[in-house]
């Protein structure tokens, strides 16, 4: 997960790991909850 500004430089990145091969569908609402949890964690608001 890459986080940029708004003028689209860098900020911020992590990467995580998911053991197992979801269908896509599940992958993708397994790595949007991961970006919302980490945004909270990093007490991010205005995105």
């Amino acid at each position: 997960m890459c986080i940029r500004n708004d003028q689209g430089r860098f900020v911020k990145a992590r990467t995580t790991w998911f053991h197992g091969n979801p269908p896509p569908m599940e992958a993708e609402a397994w790595a949007l909850r991961e970006a919302i949890t980490w945004l909270v964690e990093l007490e991010l608001s205005r995105v």
